[in-house]
């Protein structure tokens, strides 16, 4: 069986490869320090029939550099939404995934709402970790709505120097964390967690405290208006099936319009090949 799985729901998505740009939206995030596109990538290589040799690639960061996607690269209201990444580290510090998070308290009211970290390690205030070293990380905040900080920690960790899938998810008044696409921890808000478009987002580093630099490889960040969806091999979800005689992987000649790139996500468990479809 050949399925093609799409993301209806994809705002934002950093592959890696060539440059910093976001492959949906067009949003080019800065890099400064000790960050590149060198990194050998998690995502990217297999399916890609374009000819080109700089597929496959990632953000390398050295632990002292960081993206900024600006506003630009930010997503706002209180809707469903995902945050997700391939991530590759050996670090036990508390190190920053991707965050939309206020830089200053001038700028963005007292730079406490509308947030979102997907991260490794502590929280944004706890260097100890208190246990949590290596452990993904997802949170929200909003103060205004009277929405304390809630949290979840993945119960695996995926500082073992192996690729790993994270991803945080927020559905409803519930946020959850999954870890190589399996839920490893959920929670409730208090109310409604309202999302503030006018803060900026970063890659690899909480700039607005300059800390919790990312040392290692990130690769495939997405931010999906809607819960539900995912990159991961085995997912049904948003895909139909064709026959394999009248598709051609990697050309334009396709009945289902296989387009731009097509990534290939065997599951070694299952006869299905899933093909995610960009567009």
């Amino acid at each position: 069986t050949l399925s093609v799985v799409a993301d209806p729901c994809l705002t934002l998505h950093w592959d890696g490869n060539i440059n910093y740009t976001d492959r949906k939206s067009n949003v080019t995030a800065t890099p400064t320090g000790g960050v590149s596109t060198l990194g050998l990538g998690r995502v990217g290589g297999i399916g890609t029939f374009d000819g080109l040799s700089n597929r496959n690639k990632s953000f390398s960061f050295d632990g002292t550099g960081y993206l900024d996607a600006t506003i630009a690269g930010s997503v706002a209201g209180d809707g469903d939404f995902s945050v997700s990444a391939w991530v590759q580290t050996t670090s036990n510090m508390p190190m920053v995934v991707i965050n939309q998070r206020g830089p200053d308290v001038v700028n963005f009211g007292d730079g406490f709402y509308g947030e979102y970290y997907l991260k490794i390690g502590g929280n944004q205030y706890d260097v100890a970790q208190n246990g949590n070293a290596g452990k993904a990380y997802f949170f929200m905040y909003d103060e205004f709505n009277n929405v304390a900080e809630v949290g979840v920690f993945s119960t695996s960790l995926v500082n073992d120097g192996n690729w790993h899938h994270i991803k945080g998810e927020r559905t409803g008044t519930t946020i959850k964390m999954y870890v190589d696409g399996v839920l490893e921890a959920t929670d409730n808000t208090d109310g409604t967690v309202m999302l503030d478009g006018a803060i900026p987002t970063f890659i690899g580093a909480d700039f607005r405290d300059q800390a919790a630099y990312f040392n290692g490889l990130i690769d495939d960040i997405r931010v999906s208006m809607c819960a539900g969806t995912s990159n991961r091999s085995g997912s049904t979800t948003n895909s139909r099936s064709v026959t394999p005689s009248t598709t051609k992987i990697g050309t334009s000649s396709t009945t289902e319009s296989i387009a731009r790139e097509t990534k290939l996500y065997p599951n070694p468990s299952s006869s299905v090949i899933r093909i995610q479809l960009e567009t």
